[in-house]
């Protein structure tokens, strides 16, 4: 388990630091379309974390939920995930986090934020099994939904839960918070096992209507001798398939550190240029161990080095790449965002602007520079305003 735990010493030698004693709601400016979203796991000074907007162009930050202050709701210990839900029929827009040690003992929670106050309630409590089977470490989520939908549906992924702690994915209503386990990545009869499915992203596909849509998870371990492995699955079913098995040479490169695994995942929108295409952030890869981005296709599962966070000639250097810390710029740049939670001034994190063809990349917003904004500590996932 050491190629997930990043970050993890510095949170446990904040554990029992006292939250902040504020209890006055600060006025925070609303996220508007194109806003880059980003959850920091450890911001504020009781390490309960913060929601950052990050201006898209200048990286200037600005704090929109404190989950320290109990004035704008439920609390925060481990938020470590991000996702976006959209209007529906019979439902307004709303931030989704998840929160790996949130919920009843500590076995995770589904947080709402009011994308207008910042205000955050709970949605779903994976530790209170009148809501649906029980999680223990929610760390990826995928909202799916439109304009014509009821309701919309959240993916929750959780790399402890399922048969024989393998990992689950979870199907969890937006209006409820009722779960179903929707694959068990410990029942072989779904698909190749998992071990540690951490990230999430959606795949659409031209027969959404009639098939639903099409899910990529990302495992750090799973795979040839556990060097990691991207699956697909369907979101109807929960029936897995195997996509790219990272210790298999035949799909790409594999990593000289056997510690090294993927840990955050998307899928290029349709209006990119790289439509469909897959992106995989691979943790303590590369000669550095640092970190890489590689580009995964979608029907062969071939592996192509995109970008090595260790190495210089790409552009500034990342520290430790962080799970689930990936997303994709809106239509106006076409490039792909990446945060690495040690990176920046002080170790307090960083956001890296990536080019996805050259693998270029250009240093965004710098969590540790207070000419950006608010410090942050350990900045995990993100995702972009409509």
């Amino acid at each position: 388990m050491q190629k997930i735990l990043i970050g993890l010493l510095r949170r446990l030698a904040l554990a029992g630091v006292v939250a902040a004693a504020a209890t006055a709601t600060p006025a925070y400016a609303q996220p508007g379309s194109g806003t880059i979203l980003s959850i920091d796991q450890m911001a504020g000074p009781g390490a309960n974390g913060k929601l950052f907007t990050v201006d898209k162009q200048t990286g200037a930050r600005n704090v929109f939920s404190d989950l320290g202050l109990s004035s704008q709701g439920v609390q925060g210990r481990d938020p470590n995930a991000i996702s976006w839900l959209p209007q529906t029929l019979l439902a307004p827009s709303a931030i989704i986090l998840t929160d790996g040690n949130g919920g009843t003992n500590q076995r995770g929670a589904l947080l709402k934020v009011n994308p207008n106050t910042g205000v955050r309630t709970l949605l779903s409590d994976f530790g209170n099994a009148a809501s649906g089977p029980l999680g223990l470490f929610p760390s990826g989520v995928q909202v799916v939904g439109g304009l014509l939908d009821l309701w919309a549906t959240i993916y929750v992924v959780d790399p402890f839960a399922g048969t024989d702690a393998l990992g689950a994915l979870f199907k969890v209503r937006s209006d409820n918070g009722q779960r179903i386990l929707l694959s068990d990545f410990g029942n072989p009869s779904q698909g190749p096992l998992g071990v540690y499915p951490d990230s999430i992203a959606l795949r659409p596909t031209l027969l959404d209507d009639l098939l639903g849509h099409e899910l990529v998870i990302a495992d750090a371990s799973a795979g040839t001798e556990t060097r990691g492995a991207v699956f697909t699955v369907s979101a109807v079913t929960g029936t897995r398939t195997l996509l790219s098995d990272f210790g298999n040479a035949s799909q790409g490169a594999v990593d000289a550190n056997p510690l090294s695994g993927p840990v955050g995942v998307v899928v290029a929108p349709a209006w990119s240029a790289q439509a469909g295409a897959i992106y995989v952030l691979v943790a303590q890869a590369g000669p550095k161990r640092i970190g890489q981005l590689v580009k995964v296709d979608p029907v062969s599962g071939q592996r192509t080095l995109i970008s090595d966070f260790g190495n210089v000639v790409y552009g500034p250097k990342g520290a430790g790449l962080q799970p689930g810390s990936l997303s994709w710029s809106g239509p106006s740049s076409d490039r792909v965002l990446v945060q690495d939670g040690n990176a920046g001034t002080n170790s307090l994190g960083a956001l890296f602007s990536v080019d996805p063809v050259s693998g270029l990349r250009t240093l965004l917003s710098d969590f540790g520079d207070t000419t950006s904004g608010a410090l942050g500590n350990l900045p995990a996932g993100l995702t972009i305003v409509p």
